[in-house]
């Protein structure tokens, strides 16, 4: 059946549904909101039992308390035999729970493609009658089973991307050992004479290079290439552009090689020049173990005793090395394959996934609205695929599927700190594909990748993830595809697992206008958008000659005299490798080389940019905004809450909050920052993870990137600092802060959104690092990591935070251990936190309240993660209330004390204090940003290189927990006495909000797992009032700002015995006022 046909069987179940209501006795209305894993409607699951949740409503405004008690879940093959109540893939029956969030399905084994179509309806506790059946739901299938794929993956014709002539370069070492393997480790250096050609500088100058092990090299004495950082792979060589280096006549080269362990310390380079003359390595060159005076910028006269010629190790592919990567092969390759669907078509579903991303159409029509698909993994442990239902896209006769390929993080060109272009998975582009087609007859066939596709021109000359891309432009020496016929060519798989890709695809999902444009120059021009995004532009050409280039550049700031600006931004980016389809490329910078048509569009598909300025030139005529708009990317992850209140500074400070989330959420995992570095930065992540639960429905975004984090902890536990990694970050920036965004974010999904599969997922990994980090402490304390990291002034001491996740690590572990059934586990894990709790107030308690230096940020870190004796209390928050008032309730902490200033001044009873800090707005403040323009948050308290980094944003959790009084119950934390595994996902939760003065109200919904959750108070004629929202199925506790014993309170429910200094009481689902006088 056609999707428009389920479309219309759907419509008439829902009029059906609005029909019932009126005439039935239940309390609820239909069962909305239905999900499966966390997805509306998802397309492509490969877990074989998906999870059905969805929410309930009164049926009546008024009514209050209402609860589910029973439900009955139809899943059924066809929309036909849902429609006539007939669940053939499973029928529940009547099952006695108030279970509505992640149901299990537990009916008939799910096959390859399977569609699944459901309905749901409640009973609820104060009526006999079921609810109406709710609105049908749809889920479908991915590849169940790896013998399910037929398809093989298929890469470019090997004609079309060659290797490097290396013009015979030779490995050369010293020779001072009397073999390769006896050579020691150390520093070697290298150097060659040679005379450059006529005119050399006027075209791109090649060099091609690798070394055993760390390397610089120089031409004429300045840097030309370097490696760093803690993964150098000798497998790949660098391609790098030297031509502005080169001079005419005489030119020196010259390298220092490091290996840090034993055997050769080599280097294998090759020089060339367009006109085809090369300098390659060999016995030519020069070496020695000491750099001499002048040996790296003296071109004639350099003598020294020490320096000898080179050493001849062994040809190019050969032993130690073995076979060096030098493909060259630079265009983004497409693919098509004809078809003829002779038959009516009934359903069709593609399985389709293509490295680093992909872009299909079918028939010239584009296949979803994905984009940057798939979200990249670490490629040789895991890789994504999408599945699309097809059946309506299909036409009768021959059809034509084509795909473009880019190279995105699978096989990244350019050269940055983090090395992805020496990933140990990286090879050239390849796809696999595989289209289901069943008939009205039943019949079916299949149309996967193989060696009979077609490789077709494609439009993309080079793309890279961080340099961008050049359009229009296909290198020198590309085969002529239009004329050629070349086939794609049988490629071997990536070692990663094929897994469905069940999370909210990225996708344009705003557009914006400019709100300036100004000349720069004759033919540049500034276009401004207002608002610091991620994403690219769609740029509109007008009376553009065949063959002009234009040029964009994408950035956030500006240089004095209104010109883009990078500084910072393309900090760590080293070297462009775009040079060999159009030279001059560098970080953020797309090129385009018009057609001449009257109708062509720019707008790039396999890069992304963090940006609010962009700078065009090449344009015959000025832009505007009829002609060029901002496409915003993100994951297509919706939104869950809203908080706002009288003051005009929170209110911008949670907009710029929600822009820089957003904007660091853009390809299925949480970035730093969406320009410089793109990288899964797991403390950025951790420490945003909160703020995510109170303003984003992202749940199986997290599930995504979790797995990211399983895939890269090593056998002893450890974690690298970014996910997904080459192999960076091992060694620096991780440490519990950081790292235990394994154990934090899983425990966030349980706690926040009921997820105990991700829990049940990631708790051996969640283990292993609690015991990796048990195996490097000393007496209970870990010293290692980055520590709360850019502080205003005061550095606290990295132990105290370290040793802080540490326990909270330890703490969270022994609960996940008691919810899942690991009684042992739960007992070690307990015993551990407390072992932790006594070493820290043995090792950084200091009597009087004073833990460590007793800046802002240890106290508050000793205070939140609950390593505070009860004893110690009141004093501890006593001396963090003194840290704040000593900076007149300025911040003088960094990314790690921003999560726990304003939650423990809370806690403390001073959200006043809290509050004055929050509305700052001379430096050092958060305020201060938006003073200074800031639309999304920055990475640093002066700015610092980025203006668009979420880590400093947890504070909008803060605004909802205090300011709007939205909470989880106090035995939901990890470090409570106690546990409730009955309240997790907000089925038991506190309303409890601190008005303050100069906050004359505030309001704050969150759409929780079981429906909105409101709390909306403001001051009226001298009283304080308060009207909230509770859902169907949960309870709260609410507390009012007053005594428990106070009079003039009115409300139409009694109150409670409180458990703090406030009146209390306790309610069900429905909508409630309180009045305080």
């Amino acid at each position: 059946m056609k999707k428009s046909a389920w479309m219309l069987v759907g419509m008439m179940a829902v009029a059906g549904c609005a029909l019932n209501v009126g005439s039935q006795r239940g309390a609820l209305t239909a069962p909305h909101a239905l999900t499966a894993d966390y997805l509306h409607d998802p397309v492509g699951l490969d877990h074989p039992a998906p999870r059905l949740s969805w929410k309930l409503t009164a049926a009546r405004r008024s009514a209050r308390g209402l609860r589910q008690t029973a439900y009955r879940i139809l899943v059924a093959s066809s929309p036909e035999r849902l429609r006539d109540n007939q669940g053939d893939l499973w029928d529940s029956g009547r099952v006695v729970s108030d279970q509505s969030l992640n149901v299990v399905y537990a009916g008939t084994p799910l096959a390859t493609s399977q569609r699944c179509y459901w309905k749901v309806r409640a009973w609820d506790n104060q009526s006999d009658a079921p609810s109406a059946w709710s609105a049908p739901g749809r889920w479908i299938m991915g590849v169940m089973r790896s013998g399910d794929w037929h398809a093989r993956w298929i890469g470019a014709n090997a004609a079309t991307r060659p290797d490097c002539d290396l013009a015979g370069a030779q490995w050369i070492w010293t020779g001072d050992a009397p073999s390769l393997a006896q050579a020691a480790p150390g520093i070697r250096h290298f150097r060659k004479v040679f005379e450059a050609p006529r005119g050399a500088q006027d075209a791109p100058v090649l060099l091609a290079l690798t070394a055993d092990d760390e390397y610089e090299v120089f031409i004429n004495g300045k840097s030309a290439a370097k490696t760093w950082g803690h993964l150098n792979e000798w497998r790949w060589m660098r391609f790098l552009d030297v031509s502005a280096l080169i001079k005419p006549g005489r030119n020196l080269i010259a390298a220092t090689v490091k290996n840090k362990e034993p055997g050769p310390t080599a280097l294998l380079a090759v020089l060339k020049f367009a006109d085809g003359q090369a300098v390659p390595t060999d016995a030519t060159w020069s070496t020695s173990s000491h750099a001499a005076e002048g040996w790296k910028e003296q071109t004639d006269g350099f003598t020294h005793a020490a320096w000898k010629s080179a050493t001849v190790a062994g040809p190019a592919d050969g032993a130690p090395w073995g076979k060096i990567e030098r493909r060259r092969e630079l265009v983004s390759p497409a693919f098509e394959k004809r078809f003829t669907v002779a038959r009516p078509v009934r359903e069709a579903t593609l399985h389709i996934t293509g490295l680093g991303f992909y872009e299909a159409s079918l028939n010239g029509r584009r296949i979803g609205r994905k984009v940057l698909d798939p979200a990249p993994t670490r490629f040789d442990r895991r890789v994504l695929y999408s599945t699309y239902d097809m059946t309506d896209l299909l036409s009768r006769g021959e059809n034509r599927l084509h795909v473009l390929l880019g190279h995105g993080w699978y096989d990244v060109r350019s050269v940055a700190v983090w090395n992805f272009d020496n990933a140990p998975w990286r090879d050239f582009p390849r796809m696999l594909a595989q289209l289901e087609i069943t008939y009205d007859d039943g019949t079916r066939t299949t149309v996967v990748t193989d060696d009979t596709w077609r490789q077709v021109p494609s439009p993309v000359g080079f793309d890279c993830i961080r340099e961008g891309e050049v359009i229009g432009k296909a290198p020198a020496g590309a085969p002529d595809l239009e004329k050629q016929v070349v086939m794609a060519d049988v490629v071997p798989a990536p070692a990663g697992r094929l897994s469905a890709s069940a999370l909210p695809p990225s996708v344009v999902a705003q557009r914006l206008r400019p709100v300036a444009v100004r000349a720069r120059t004759p033919g540049t021009w500034l276009v401004d958008f207002g608002q610091n995004t991620a994403g690219w532009i769609r740029l509109k050409l007008a009376g553009q000659r065949a063959g002009d280039v234009i040029t964009v550049k994408y950035g956030e700031k500006l240089n004095e005299d209104g010109s883009l600006s990078l500084k910072g931004t393309d900090a760590h980016f080293r070297y462009p490798a775009s040079f060999g389809a159009l030279p001059g490329g560098w970080f953020q910078t797309d090129r385009i080389v018009c057609d001449g048509s009257r109708a062509q569009v720019y707008e790039p598909r396999f890069t992304y940019n963090g940006f609010q300025y962009v700078e065009i030139s090449g344009l015959v005529r000025a832009p505007d905004a009829s002609s060029v708009e901002a496409c915003v990317i993100h994951t297509d992850f919706k939104d869950a809450g809203r908080f706002t209140c009288s003051n005009d500074l929170l209110n911008k400070l949670q907009n710029a909050i929600l822009w820089a989330y957003r904007g660091n959420f853009v390809n299925g995992y949480p970035t730093d920052c969406p320009h410089r570095e793109k990288n899964g930065w797991t403390g950025d992540a951790s420490l945003a993870a909160e703020l995510a639960m109170y303003n984003f429905q992202n749940t199986a975004a997290y599930e995504k990137w979790v797995q990211d984090l399983i895939d890269e902890q090593r056998p002893d536990g450890n974690l690298a600092a970014i996910v997904p990694t080459s192999g960076w970050g091992y060694q620096w920036g991780n440490g519990p802060a950081w790292d235990s965004a394994l154990v934090i974010i899983p425990w966030m999904l349980y706690v926040y959104q009921g997820d105990t599969r991700a829990l049940e997922t990631a708790y051996p990994a969640m283990a292993k690092y609690v015991d990796y980090i048990t195996s490097r402490a000393k007496d209970g304390i870990v010293s290692h990591g980055l520590g709360d990291w850019i502080p205003v002034k005061t550095k606290t001491p990295t132990e105290v935070t370290s040793t802080g996740y540490y326990y909270l690590d330890a703490q969270i572990v022994a609960r996940a251990a008691e919810r899942l059934g690991k009684p042992d586990d739960a007992q070690k894990y307990a015993a551990l936190a407390r072992s932790i709790r006594e070493a820290y107030t043995r090792h950084l308690y200091k009597g009087n309240g004073v833990y460590s230096i007793g800046s802002q940020t240890a106290q508050s870190c000793a205070l939140h993660q609950g390593l505070v004796p009860a004893a110690e209390r009141a004093a501890a928050e006593a001396r963090l209330v003194e840290s704040v008032q000593q900076t007149r309730a300025f911040p003088d902490f960094g990314i790690l004390g921003s999560k726990y200033v304003f939650r423990a001044l809370s806690d403390a009873g001073r959200t006043d204090l809290a509050f004055d800090m929050a509305t700052q707005d001379e430096h050092p403040s958060y305020g201060n940003w938006i003073k200074r323009g800031a639309t999304t948050f920055w990475e640093d308290w002066n700015e610092g290189a980025s203006r668009n980094h979420i880590m400093f944003g947890d504070i909008s959790a803060w605004f909802y927990q205090y300011l709007g009084g939205i909470r989880l119950a106090d035995n939901v934390s990890a470090v409570a006495a106690s546990a409730d595994p009955q309240a997790v996902a907000f089925k038991r939760f506190v309303i409890a909000p601190e008005p303050v003065a100069g906050l004359g109200w505030a309001t704050a919904e969150h759409d929780s797992p079981y429906g909105l959750i409101r709390s909306e108070w403001r001051r009226e004629n001298g009283a304080f009032v308060l009207e909230i929202e509770i859902p169907v199925n949960t309870e709260a506790t609410v507390y009012l700002p007053v005594k428990p014993d106070a009079k003039n309170v009115t409300a139409d429910v009694t109150p409670i015995a409180s458990d703090r200094d406030r009146m209390a009481f306790r309610v069900g689902s429905g909508r409630y006022r309180f009045c305080a006088r």
